[in-house]
């Protein structure tokens, strides 16, 4: 049997105890404030001392102070090393919307305050073959022998990073207005709907590359996209012709087969491009492909080198923001998002992910069809290359002899084995 009055201490009991954890909860919340500030404070503080000590005043005034310096002590010596000023820091970490209850409830993995407030774990090398230089050329990603007998080549550093997160922040703001984390965005079409990426589009390294990989004749074939947080899981074909063996695109009796699409990543981590070395040339059954990523070999940011011997093997081309990854067309690839806790794949978005990608070709019928294909085929809703951007591809000879003709409508019996999302067995 209840006392009088034994209701009201006991809820007057319970207040009192939430009322501490809150408290407690308001010390705490105020503390991790402090310590962010700290760190800031901190960051801050380095880059000054980077700026001061690599100011002029600064080098003059250590040459100048040199001799004292040594008199005062026998066992002075000028420090080579300067200080770094800190990495920048990801302010977002791109977590899809579909996913984010769950991501919310396992404590926020990787997410950036613990990403820097712990260790990084450096990849044991000491064992790993692939660092050293290239013994051939067809040892080194960015050969064109490696290209041609892979099917895909990789070119480290193409861009500045600072250049690609500015790069990333201005098409992202011009760009995108709906919500990319919900629903992956894609510009299609992108060197006519948007002049700033033409910088990219005639820049002279990413033509130097091209024709590296695929020769000296080479032309702007108009697909070109940026795309953000945008992943195609599936093993895939990008040609016209997706069945191999199939189609005009499998004959090079006549004309090679030099349509390559180049991806520049402004946005990158975690990830690599999946890709089936040699697919551009031979059978593959996509079903068959090891879902296992031990079962792939790793192309990674720091190697140098990769064997000479991948033809038929799955592949994994890590890349970050500044570099670029130059495919054939007809290479079975995918794109792969990592999960290096556990050596496996994952599909969930820890951090944005964007890239501009262009398609060239050689001057000769494939490169006609492959334009034909995406830009009057296909049911995208392309509209034409305006005069503007028409003028500077002639300017710099990139603009295809073909101009913006369908192709097909001279060559209707080419069109047999088109692939097409409504005929998909072919």
């Amino acid at each position: 049997m209840k006392m009088p009055g034994e209701d009201v201490k006991m809820v007057s009991g319970s207040a009192s105890k939430d009322t501490e954890i809150y408290k407690l909860k308001s010390a705490l919340k105020a503390s991790e404030e402090r310590i962010e500030a700290l760190l800031t404070e901190r960051d801050q503080a380095i880059s000054a001392l980077s700026a001061t000590q690599n100011s002029f005043p600064f080098k003059l005034g250590a040459v100048l102070t040199y001799p004292l310096r040594l008199i005062r002590s026998r066992d002075a010596r000028l420090l080579g090393s300067k200080v770094e000023p800190p990495a920048p820091r990801n302010k977002h970490a791109g977590v899809p919307t579909r996913e984010y209850r769950s991501w919310v409830e396992a404590g926020c993995p990787n997410n950036a305050k613990q990403r820097r407030r712990s260790k990084p774990t450096m990849p044991d090398n000491s064992e790993d073959p692939f660092l050293q230089p290239p013994s051939s050329t067809l040892a080194d990603p960015s050969s064109h022998e490696f290209y041609k007998q892979n099917g895909f080549a990789v070119f480290r550093g193409l861009y500045d990073p600072q250049y690609c997160k500015a790069a990333a922040a201005k098409f992202k703001k011009d760009l995108v207005t709906g919500d990319y984390l919900a629903d992956p965005h894609t510009t299609l079409n992108v060197a006519e709907a948007y002049t700033p990426s033409r910088e990219i589009l005639f820049d002279q390294q990413v033509l130097e590359v091209m024709r590296k990989c695929i020769g000296d004749d080479i032309k702007f074939l108009q697909w070109s996209t940026y795309q953000l947080n945008h992943m195609s899981f599936p093993w895939h074909r990008d040609a016209a012709y997706r069945s191999f063996g199939k189609g005009h695109d499998w004959d090079e009796s006549v004309n090679p087969y030099l349509v390559a699409k180049i991806i520049v990543y402004l946005e990158c981590s975690d990830f690599a491009l999946g890709v089936h070395a040699g697919s551009h040339g031979m059978d593959v059954d996509r079903k068959a492909i090891p879902a296992d990523r031990k079962e792939h070999h790793e192309i990674k940011l720091h190697h140098r080198s990769a064997p000479a011997d991948l033809k038929g093997t799955p592949c994994l081309a890590h890349a970050s923001a500044g570099d670029a990854i130059v495919f054939d067309q007809r290479l079975i690839h995918c794109g792969r998002l990592l999960d290096d806790k556990d050596d496996s794949f994952t599909r969930l978005i820890s951090s944005d992910k964007s890239f501009v990608s262009f398609i060239f070709g050689a001057d000769n019928p494939h490169s006609y069809r492959y334009y034909s294909y995406f830009a009057k085929e296909r049911d995208f809703g392309i509209a034409p290359m305006g005069d503007e951007l028409v003028a500077q591809l002639k300017s710099a000879g990139l603009y295809l002899s073909i101009g913006q003709e369908n192709y097909f409508d001279a060559h209707p019996e080419q069109r047999e084995h088109l692939w097409l999302p409504e005929r998909e067995t072919d």
